[in-house]
């Protein structure tokens, strides 16, 4: 699994945040707590967490290169 290759390789970049964010995400996939309903909040905060990053991490790039 993707996991177990990405836990024994560290990752040391700001991608490891997001890997953090998306282990957590499958955990509660694997562990079926995505069906009830506290479980579905969970994942979409943990989208929201995943998507916000990616737009600071975009602002960011732009502001260097401008």
């Amino acid at each position: 699994m993707i996991i177990a290759i990405f836990n024994s390789v560290k990752l040391n970049s700001s991608k490891y945040y997001q890997f953090i964010v998306f282990e957590k995400a499958v955990n509660l996939f694997k562990e079926n707590k995505h069906l009830s309903p506290e479980g579905k909040l969970e994942m979409m905060n943990l989208h929201k967490k995943i998507k916000k990053d990616n737009y600071y991490l975009a602002l960011k790039i732009l502001i260097i290169f401008i």
